[in-house]
């Protein structure tokens, strides 16, 4: 296959992950907080997934 092909096969199954893992539709209904790394910890502690999802 050629490597671009690849890589958009890899941004597509790490796209499906995330939002397979953290649903938009129940993050659009959560309230974050103001600040950056406060609004990350409670997504990762509220949908119980690891800071290297990068979400």
């Amino acid at each position: 296959m050629h490597p671009l092909f690849i890589e958009l096969l890899e941004w597509q199954a790490d796209n499906f992950a995330m939002h397979f893992c953290v649903p938009t539709f129940m993050l659009d209904r959560i309230l974050l907080p103001p600040d950056q790394k406060a609004a990350i910890h409670l997504i990762m502690e509220t949908f119980k997934v690891d800071y290297s999802l990068r979400i």
